[in-house]
């Protein structure tokens, strides 16, 4: 049996839907599919649609492992992703882990090197800046930062999903210090023009 293929086309600028599927003859049996997330597996709403599942199961039942892969921390993978049985593995925060979708036992890591961790802990100090630390699953920002995605004085990305995903502390970069051999991620935001 061929697989199924679903096609996309491109809509609007950076907005896809699948407009077809189809049986296509390939010579190579398709053993993993690995997911983007943000504007592809997920809606412009961060939702995945039930055609989309629907898509990943039929996949599954034909052999294929389905495996998200995304600059997202562990933690803000959208819980009905991982509550699909097909989804065994997912490949975070840039691929600095592998963890269990179902359980999140990291089963492979590579975080950022302590020395250069000290080295952004350096450059981050000479301006306020506003930063994501990822560690331990989960993705940390300055506590005035997040008030001001709260309060809508800030927007650079969809304000419910940050507030959803986002834990806010007081001395983000101290958190570079305390697990400077288990960082994820550090990201970084400024300003336009700055």
């Amino acid at each position: 049996m061929q697989p199924l293929v679903y096609t996309r086309r491109m809509c609007v600028p950076g907005e896809y839907l699948f407009v077809s599927a189809e049986r296509i003859n390939v010579s190579m049996k398709v053993k993993l599919i690995a997911l983007d997330l943000d504007g592809t597996t997920l809606n412009s709403k961060n939702q995945l649609t039930e055609r989309t599942r629907q898509a990943l199961i039929l996949a599954a039942e034909q052999g294929v492992e389905i495996v998200p892969v995304t600059g997202r921390c562990f933690k803000s993978l959208p819980p009905e992703l991982l509550a699909l049985d097909c989804i065994r593995y997912a490949v975070v925060s840039n691929g600095a882990e592998i963890r269990n979708a179902q359980n999140g036992e990291i089963l492979y890591n590579h975080y950022i090197d302590p020395s250069g961790v000290q080295e952004i802990r350096r450059l981050l100090h000479k301006k306020e800046l506003m930063v994501e630390v990822y560690v331990k699953g989960s993705a940390y920002m300055e506590h005035a930062f997040y008030e001001k995605v709260e309060r809508s004085q800030i927007s650079y990305r969809n304000r419910n999903y940050v507030l959803a995903t986002r834990v806010p502390v007081r001395g983000v970069s101290q958190l570079l210090d305390v697990h400077r051999t288990r960082i994820e991620k550090v990201a970084v935001y400024f300003e336009a023009g700055s």
